[in-house]
Protein backbone atom coordinates (compact mmCIF):
# COMPACT_ATOMS: atom_id res chain seq x y z
CA UNK A 1 0.00 0.00 0.00
CA UNK A 2 2.75 2.37 1.00
CA UNK A 3 3.96 2.06 -3.05
CA UNK A 4 0.40 3.95 -4.13
CA UNK A 5 0.87 6.86 -1.41
CA UNK A 6 4.03 7.59 -4.18
CA UNK A 7 0.90 8.46 -7.03
CA UNK A 8 -1.82 9.45 -4.70
CA UNK A 9 -0.22 12.50 -3.09
CA UNK A 10 0.98 14.18 -6.36
CA UNK A 11 -2.05 13.88 -8.10
CA UNK A 12 -3.44 15.27 -5.14
CA UNK A 13 -0.89 18.24 -5.26
CA UNK A 14 -1.55 18.86 -9.24
CA UNK A 15 -5.43 19.03 -8.73
CA UNK A 16 -5.14 21.80 -5.89
CA UNK A 17 -2.95 23.32 -8.00
CA UNK A 18 -4.87 23.26 -11.09
CA UNK A 19 -8.01 24.18 -9.42
CA UNK A 20 -5.96 27.40 -8.38
CA UNK A 21 -4.68 28.04 -11.37
CA UNK A 22 -7.91 28.21 -13.16
CA UNK A 23 -9.46 30.18 -11.24
CA UNK A 24 -6.92 33.02 -11.02
CA UNK A 25 -6.50 32.43 -15.04
CA UNK A 26 -9.40 34.32 -15.62
CA UNK A 27 -8.61 37.17 -12.97
CA UNK A 28 -5.01 37.25 -15.01
CA UNK A 29 -6.87 37.91 -18.04
CA UNK A 30 -9.22 40.70 -16.91
CA UNK A 31 -6.36 42.43 -15.44
CA UNK A 32 -4.66 42.66 -18.44
CA UNK A 33 -7.62 43.55 -20.69
CA UNK A 34 -7.22 46.27 -17.93
CA UNK A 35 -4.01 46.98 -18.07
CA UNK A 36 -4.50 47.23 -21.93
CA UNK A 37 -6.88 49.67 -21.91
CA UNK A 38 -5.16 52.01 -19.12
CA UNK A 39 -2.25 51.91 -21.17
CA UNK A 40 -3.93 53.05 -24.42
CA UNK A 41 -5.79 55.54 -22.63
CA UNK A 42 -2.05 56.80 -21.21
CA UNK A 43 -0.57 56.36 -24.56
CA UNK A 44 -3.23 58.49 -25.93
CA UNK A 45 -2.76 61.13 -23.12
CA UNK A 46 1.39 61.35 -23.78
CA UNK A 47 0.01 61.65 -27.34
CA UNK A 48 -1.97 64.72 -27.33
CA UNK A 49 0.68 65.84 -24.63
CA UNK A 50 3.83 65.83 -27.00
CA UNK A 51 1.47 66.90 -30.14
CA UNK A 52 0.80 70.51 -27.68
CA UNK A 53 4.58 70.03 -27.05
CA UNK A 54 5.56 69.82 -30.44
CA UNK A 55 3.05 72.37 -31.50
CA UNK A 56 4.84 74.93 -28.43
CA UNK A 57 8.33 73.82 -29.47
CA UNK A 58 8.13 74.89 -33.15
CA UNK A 59 6.87 78.22 -32.09
CA UNK A 60 9.33 78.67 -30.08
CA UNK A 61 12.33 77.52 -32.74
CA UNK A 62 10.93 79.60 -35.32
CA UNK A 63 10.94 82.95 -33.51
CA UNK A 64 14.55 81.57 -32.18
CA UNK A 65 14.84 81.32 -35.30
CA UNK A 66 14.01 84.71 -36.97
CA UNK A 67 15.59 86.25 -33.95
CA UNK A 68 19.19 84.20 -34.37
CA UNK A 69 18.92 85.05 -38.52
CA UNK A 70 18.60 88.52 -37.39
CA UNK A 71 21.65 88.58 -34.98
CA UNK A 72 23.81 86.46 -37.38
CA UNK A 73 23.02 88.91 -40.04
CA UNK A 74 24.45 91.34 -37.73
CA UNK A 75 27.67 90.02 -36.57
CA UNK A 76 28.47 89.33 -40.49
CA UNK A 77 28.12 92.54 -41.15
CA UNK A 78 30.36 93.44 -38.13
CA UNK A 79 32.56 90.51 -39.29
CA UNK A 80 32.87 91.70 -42.97
CA UNK A 81 33.85 95.65 -41.80
CA UNK A 82 36.01 94.29 -39.35
CA UNK A 83 37.92 91.95 -42.19
CA UNK A 84 37.97 94.59 -44.49
CA UNK A 85 39.99 96.90 -41.99
CA UNK A 86 42.46 93.59 -41.09
CA UNK A 87 42.80 93.02 -44.81
CA UNK A 88 44.23 96.63 -44.95
CA UNK A 89 46.45 96.17 -42.29
CA UNK A 90 47.58 92.93 -43.48
CA UNK A 91 48.37 94.12 -47.12
CA UNK A 92 50.18 97.72 -45.55
CA UNK A 93 52.50 95.32 -43.29
CA UNK A 94 53.02 92.38 -46.46
CA UNK A 95 54.13 95.48 -48.01
CA UNK A 96 56.59 97.49 -45.68
CA UNK A 97 57.46 93.49 -45.31
CA UNK A 98 58.36 92.66 -48.87
CA UNK A 99 60.38 96.27 -49.03
CA UNK A 100 62.22 94.99 -46.21
CA UNK A 101 62.92 91.47 -47.71
CA UNK A 102 64.14 93.18 -50.93
CA UNK A 103 66.84 95.01 -48.80
CA UNK A 104 67.62 92.05 -47.04
CA UNK A 105 67.72 90.04 -49.81
CA UNK A 106 70.67 92.20 -51.20
CA UNK A 107 72.40 92.20 -48.37
CA UNK A 108 72.15 88.26 -47.71
CA UNK A 109 73.74 88.63 -51.59
CA UNK A 110 76.46 90.62 -50.91
CA UNK A 111 77.21 88.68 -47.87
CA UNK A 112 77.43 85.47 -49.87
CA UNK A 113 79.90 86.75 -52.09
CA UNK A 114 82.16 87.96 -49.13
CA UNK A 115 81.68 83.98 -47.77
CA UNK A 116 82.65 82.79 -51.02
CA UNK A 117 85.58 84.79 -51.81
CA UNK A 118 86.81 84.47 -48.20
CA UNK A 119 86.52 80.67 -48.28
CA UNK A 120 88.35 80.16 -51.63
CA UNK A 121 91.01 82.45 -49.89
CA UNK A 122 90.92 79.98 -47.40
CA UNK A 123 91.33 77.23 -49.13
CA UNK A 124 94.31 78.98 -51.33
CA UNK A 125 96.05 79.51 -47.56
CA UNK A 126 95.28 75.67 -46.66
CA UNK A 127 96.80 75.01 -49.34
CA UNK A 128 99.63 76.63 -49.07
CA UNK A 129 100.06 75.53 -45.19
CA UNK A 130 99.69 71.99 -45.98
CA UNK A 131 102.32 72.60 -48.95
CA UNK A 132 104.64 74.39 -46.66
CA UNK A 133 103.94 71.88 -44.01
CA UNK A 134 105.23 69.02 -46.46
CA UNK A 135 108.03 70.45 -47.46
CA UNK A 136 108.91 71.04 -43.65
CA UNK A 137 108.75 67.36 -43.36
CA UNK A 138 110.62 66.15 -45.99
CA UNK A 139 112.99 68.75 -45.22
CA UNK A 140 113.23 67.33 -41.45
CA UNK A 141 112.69 63.71 -43.43
CA UNK A 142 116.17 64.77 -45.21
CA UNK A 143 118.40 65.76 -42.53
CA UNK A 144 117.51 62.66 -40.25
CA UNK A 145 118.70 60.68 -43.22
CA UNK A 146 121.59 62.87 -43.32
CA UNK A 147 122.35 62.22 -40.06
CA UNK A 148 122.12 59.06 -40.50
CA UNK A 149 124.39 58.67 -43.36
CA UNK A 150 127.06 60.76 -41.21
CA UNK A 151 126.45 58.65 -38.56
CA UNK A 152 127.27 55.15 -40.85
CA UNK A 153 130.02 57.19 -42.86
CA UNK A 154 131.50 57.63 -39.19
CA UNK A 155 131.35 54.50 -38.32
CA UNK A 156 132.33 52.81 -41.45
CA UNK A 157 135.87 55.15 -41.39
CA UNK A 158 136.04 54.35 -37.33
CA UNK A 159 135.67 50.33 -38.69
CA UNK A 160 138.45 50.79 -41.53
CA UNK A 161 140.74 52.96 -38.83
CA UNK A 162 140.82 50.11 -36.22
CA UNK A 163 141.18 47.75 -38.75
CA UNK A 164 144.21 48.70 -40.83
CA UNK A 165 147.56 48.27 -39.70
CA UNK A 166 148.27 51.95 -38.43
CA UNK A 167 145.69 51.19 -36.04
CA UNK A 168 147.43 47.88 -34.86
CA UNK A 169 150.58 49.02 -34.49
CA UNK A 170 153.01 46.84 -32.42
CA UNK A 171 155.82 48.94 -30.83
CA UNK A 172 158.93 47.12 -31.53
CA UNK A 173 160.52 45.20 -29.12
CA UNK A 174 164.11 47.12 -27.60
CA UNK A 175 167.03 44.83 -27.26
CA UNK A 176 167.43 44.54 -23.81
CA UNK A 177 171.12 45.96 -22.62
Amino acid sequence: MKKWIYFIVPILGLGVFLGFYFTHVEEAKRVAAERKIAMARKAEEEAMKKKELENKAREDAERLAAERAAAEAKKLKERADAQAAEDKKVKDATDRALGECEKFTDQIAKSEREISLLRAAKEKDNREYLELSKQLELARIDRRNAELEVQRMTENVARKASSSAIANFTPPVLPKK
